[in-house]
């Protein structure tokens, strides 16, 4: 049963911790590895699709240095247009710089972004995901004409399963006319847009991508996020969806069509002033079967400071609206800040079914100023 762990180890760069108690070494020799390291990408002379296994060898002009990477990959097999990124179909007039930048194997910083998401559950198996992606527009090179300066984003996010396939995948092209006050607030908080996808139980990585047509520069960034089998676990807590008063002020590009998909819009950054209100929503799922009586979940929302005392609690019993399978819990909070002293806050929400035992927990790091 070792064997296996020991060839994959080996074979991937790394090394394997058998048959000892003692992992202090262990640790101290992960932590060296993973402080000194290359990332290196290069593009195989070799481009048959055949699935064979290729040999990888790496070697270095200077001496006295020790190599240690991977022997060697798997070339892909016969293209299958579900499950190869490089035949992902972006809708009809897609760029090709768009294009390059979903098939990319690594995040591209060229347009920082920021980004978060949050499923609310649409049925037993599936949910639709509110993403808000903040651009950094520092960069972007605008048309100035009339004292209104202009320019074009072209965006897309895919949605990509852990087998590499596309479950859903949108793309928008924003035309931004910003007059001088809209653009120093953007200058200042970024540009702010929101899409949405539907997407069954699983895991997936969402590959954001951005094109801006100024100065050609294009960036992406990945988002993992995992929708859960809403129907198999007796209490389920979606991702917190955090934001605040002065955050929810930002304008934020969107369709009529995604934001009806949003209960609440999620901020990007986790910083907030001490004259700010935060917003907390949270949608809890606890298993209901037919004919019996509404569940009693308690649900506890607390504020932690650094020493791990309580700024703030309150406790709330819910289940009673509940009516039948399938109904979640939608619960919101507004939370003064003005009480709170600068430093980094934990924001906890924690549920729990009076009558199952069972409990489930979301934590968001935050930061007051």
């Amino acid at each position: 049963s070792q064997d296996s762990m020991q060839t994959m180890s080996t074979e991937t760069g790394g090394f394997a911790l058998l048959n000892q108690n003692d992992y202090a070494a262990g640790l101290e020799r992960i932590v060296e590895e993973n402080s000194h390291y290359y990332v290196l990408g290069y593009y195989p002379t070799n481009s048959k699709r055949d699935g064979k296994s290729r040999k990888i060898e790496v070697r270095v002009k200077r001496p006295d240095l020790k190599v240690t990477a991977r022997k060697g990959y798997v070339a892909p097999g016969k293209r299958d247009k579900k499950k190869e990124l490089a035949d992902v179909d972006l809708p009809e007039g897609a760029s090709a710089e768009l294009n390059r930048l979903v098939q990319s194997p690594l995040p591209l910083p060229q347009i920082p972004m920021r980004a978060s998401a949050s499923p609310f559950r649409i049925a037993k198996d599936k949910a639709v995901v509110p993403l808000v992606v903040e651009m950094d527009i520092g960069g972007f090179r605008f048309e100035d004409k009339d004292g209104v300066r202009r320019n074009t984003v072209e965006f897309s996010v895919v949605a990509m399963n852990y087998k590499g396939e596309i479950e859903d995948g949108v793309r928008r092209d924003f035309q931004l006319a910003l007059r001088p006050t809209t653009y120093e607030l953007m200058t200042q908080a970024g540009l702010r847009v929101m899409t949405a996808l539907e997407i069954p139980s699983g895991k997936y990585q969402l590959r954001i991508v951005a094109s801006e047509v100024g100065s050609g520069k294009g960036g992406s960034l990945f988002y993992d996020i995992m929708v859960p089998r809403y129907d198999k676990e007796e209490l389920v807590m979606a991702p917190l969806v955090v934001t605040s008063a002065i955050e929810s002020r930002v304008p934020v590009i969107a369709s009529e069509e995604d934001r009806e998909k949003a209960v609440l819009l999620p901020a990007t950054r986790r910083l907030f002033t001490r004259s700010d209100s935060l917003y907390v929503l949270s949608e809890i799922y606890p298993r209901m079967r037919r004919g019996a009586p509404p569940p009693r979940i308690e649900v506890t929302t607390t504020i932690r400071a650094s020493d791990e005392q309580a700024v703030f609690n309150n406790t709330q019993e819910r289940g009673k609206e509940l009516t039948g399978p399938g109904e979640g819990i939608i619960h919101k909070i507004e939370i003064p800040l003005s009480g709170l002293a600068p430093g980094d806050y934990l924001l906890e929400v924690k549920a729990r079914n009076f009558v199952g035992g069972e409990e489930v927990t979301r934590q968001v790091l935050i930061e007051v100023f």
